[in-house]
């Protein structure tokens, strides 16, 4: 498929000489592949050198005439019938050999050639692909509707009325179509075509999904084209395979394309997957791809994922040699870091046993910067492999290993290297490394996370008794409170919610057991730190910590004076203002402040100092909007009185003239006047406050009566 890459390349960048002279020198190969031959004549027809080019179409008549008799074949000549402008004698030859062998028997041919204005027409262009249509036209046949409305079914045609009947994918109600109409929007499609069996026969093409994924993936190919993962999965997903079982069956499939000799698998998501005419053997398609002289993390990921994949080849000498040769020429000649060229003598390594351990051996043991070479390697079983072979031949390995603890960012490696460290006794050096990361857990926040759950799962590691698991805790809120309004840190702030939460808050429960109040105390003030926390997280706290010891709940009882009550709806608008001040309004104004200054001459810069301003403002405003969050409480049904007036209440206030208000005193953020919804600090409030059904008070020189007082959270509930 290398041509239709060129070509397609010259039809992107509109260089229609280029691409003529690539044809000439096409249509003079030896062989030909009718797949890439029909895709490049697809792609010319769908592109804008379609008529200029039909001239010179006919030039690949001597390749095309080297293709086996068959469909394909036939498929390859209405193509070139469509896009050609000559109309010389050895086409019309051609043309009127394909009629009189595949259409004059038809019984409807002479119908069919009238509606197409006869055979003596000056042009041939179109007649082969219309007569192909017209022929195909009968009931229970499937054709695909270019102008949107999916695959159809023939329910019926008509040679005198000269109409088509069909029932397509995308459209409610059976249509009629006029032949001449059908002729510009319809393809004819096999019964046996991936997109008619979708349509016509769903049940069978899922069963046969299921027994034989590779097989449907293949006459996907074929009928449909090349696609990439992505395309293949809007074709099959929910229509063949349920959406819900998509992703697995893929895995499975796609596992076993590979061992498919006629599947083109791609190196990357968004290239599209390609059936080969012909199968080649994966061994002759690996060293195809070497000799194109990859670059080295290349050609090192595609003999691994080979041997990986099949190790039986190795039991050919001559295959072996081969890739030997390739990995030799690659030590020699490609510019290698120590990282590629310890993954080349790792696979020779593979292929033959111990002889090339000595050169392992001493490029390890000379390594100037031992960590760096972790991460040059690609392939994670190396990364594995390679910490075995420090451990094995350095003498410092227990200082690289403490050092790596850091930075590895796979747990199966840090596993590794932790339980490396404790089996040779360094369990000292292991808690050096929790302590720094305890100390700053920002500054390491996976690894921190990792040796979190590693060490609450453990009982002999450090860190692992009781003072050790508060510290970890405090360090986890901590870490909580420093991440969780970066967008990036998402899945890190889940994570340390599922920890805190998880099993209703089991880990929680554990730690509280063994804490005095004033350990408590202090877990407690962390966790007001976490804006994340909801308040009924941190209300559930402050409750498991009351239980295990009952002083903290006089003793930590809010002061009125401190406290801001709000409704839920109240709290996450404040909640939400402090987010987007945080994610989106402060990140937006150092671009306003890097624009302003870009200007330069900052004193008679007003644009700068208008971006200074409002950093000023936001920050003002964060600091003000923070403080308060810190003293939020979302009012419950258990702190309303509603037997008289006061915050969390609503009442009506009857006047002199029976009009009636309904008022409500909630916080100062869910404030309203316009709908009377009163902050409870409000002067107006105040004055209200502890005043009960049937007490007056003067509003605006009237007197109003206090009616109904009930609570906001209950009538909420019921309403």
């Amino acid at each position: 498929m290398e041509y239709l890459k060129q070509f397609q390349k010259h039809i992107f960048d509109n260089q229609f000489a280029p691409f003529i002279s690539l044809w000439q020198e096409y249509s003079f190969c030896d062989e030909v592949d009718p797949m890439e031959l029909k895709a490049i004549l697809v792609a010319v027809s769908n592109s804008p050198f379609a008529t200029s080019f039909g001239k010179y179409a006919e030039d690949i008549l001597p390749l095309w005439k080297k293709i086996p008799e068959g469909d394909e074949k036939r498929s390859i000549l209405r193509h070139l019938v469509d896009l050609q402008t000559t109309n010389s004698m050895n086409l019309v030859s051609l043309v009127e050999e394909e009629i009189s062998k595949h259409y004059e028997t038809d019984p409807n041919y002479p119908k069919l050639l009238k509606i197409l204005n006869g055979k003596d027409r000056p042009s041939f262009q179109g007649i082969l692909t219309n007569l192909e249509l017209l022929t195909h036209l009968k009931p229970k046949n499937f054709c695909y509707h270019t102008k949107g409305w999916g695959v159809g079914e023939v329910l019926d045609v008509s040679f005198v009325r000269e109409q088509v009947t069909c029932e397509f994918d995308f459209v409610a109600q059976k249509k009629d179509l006029s032949l001449s109409n059908a002729l510009h929007c319809l393809i004819p499609l096999p019964n046996n075509h991936f997109l008619s069996m979708r349509f016509g026969s769903p049940d069978q093409l899922e069963q046969m999904a299921r027994k034989e994924p590779v097989e449907v993936i293949k006459k996907l190919l074929k009928d449909l084209g090349p696609k990439n993962a992505q395309e293949i999965k809007e074709e099959m997903a929910d229509l063949v395979i349920p959406e819900s079982e998509w992703q697995k069956w893929w895995q499975l499939t796609r596992n076993k394309m590979k061992k498919d000799p006629q599947i083109h698998i791609p190196g990357s998501l968004h290239e599209p997957f390609r059936l080969a005419t012909v199968a080649i053997s994966f061994e002759d398609r690996l060293i195809h791809q070497l000799e194109e002289r990859p670059d080295a993390d290349t050609l090192i990921e595609m003999v691994y994922t080979f041997l990986r994949d099949f190790p039986q080849a190795i039991k050919n000498q001559e295959f072996k040699e081969k890739i030997r040769a390739h990995l030799a020429d690659a030590l020699v000649k490609h510019e290698l870091n120590d990282g590629q060229e310890l993954s080349l003598f790792f696979i020779l390594e593979d292929l033959y046993g111990e002889t090339e351990s000595r050169s392992i051996e001493a490029l390890i043991k000379k390594a100037q910067l031992p960590v760096q070479i972790l991460d040059q390697i690609q392939i994670i079983s190396f990364k594995k492999r390679y910490m075995v072979c420090l451990e094995k031949y350095r003498e410092d390995s227990k200082d690289l290993f403490k050092e790596l603890l850091l930075k590895v960012d796979l747990s199966q490696l840090r596993e590794f290297l932790l339980n490396s460290l404790v089996k040779r006794g360094f369990t000292k050096e292991v808690a050096e490394v929790v302590e720094k990361l305890i100390h700053s857990p920002d500054r390491h926040a996976e690894a921190f996370l990792w040796f979190f759950e590693t060490i609450l799962k453990s009982t002999t590691l450090p860190y692992a008794d009781k003072l050790g698991n508060q510290r970890l805790f405090e360090a986890l809120f901590t870490l909580l409170s420093k991440v969780e309004n970066f967008p990036l840190a998402r899945d890190i702030t889940k994570k340390i919610h599922g920890f805190i939460t998880g099993q209703r808050f089991q880990l929680i429960r554990n730690l509280f057991q063994h804490c005095s109040v004033a350990e408590l105390k202090e877990l407690l003030l962390l966790s007001t730190k976490c804006l994340s926390l909801t308040s009924h997280e941190l209300k559930t706290l402050r409750s498991l910590a009351e239980v295990v010891h009952p002083s903290l709940a006089s003793a930590e009882t809010l002061d009125d004076e401190t406290v801001i009550w709000t409704t839920e709806a109240g709290f996450n608008k404040i909640k939400k203002r402090i987010e987007q001040i945080i994610q989106v309004d402060t990140l937006e104004n150092a671009k306003e402040i890097e624009i302003a200054r870009s200007y330069g001459d900052l004193r008679e810069n007003s644009e700068f100092k208008f971006a200074l301003e409002k950093r000023d403002r936001l920050q003002h405003e964060l600091r003000t909007l923070s403080k308060e969050f810190n003293h939020l409480r979302i009012l419950t049904e258990e702190d309303i009185n509603p037997t008289r007036v006061g915050v969390g209440v609503q009442f009506i206030a009857e006047g002199p003239n029976h009009e009636r208000i309904l008022f409500k005193i909630l916080g100062p953020h869910d404030a309203d006047a316009d709908h009377h919804i009163l902050s409870y600090k409000s002067k107006f409030a105040k004055e209200l406050e502890g005043r009960r059904d049937d007490d007056t008070f003067e509003m605006n020189g009237k007197t109003y009566t206090i009616k109904n007082i009930q609570s906001f959270l209950s009538l909420k509930e019921r309403g």
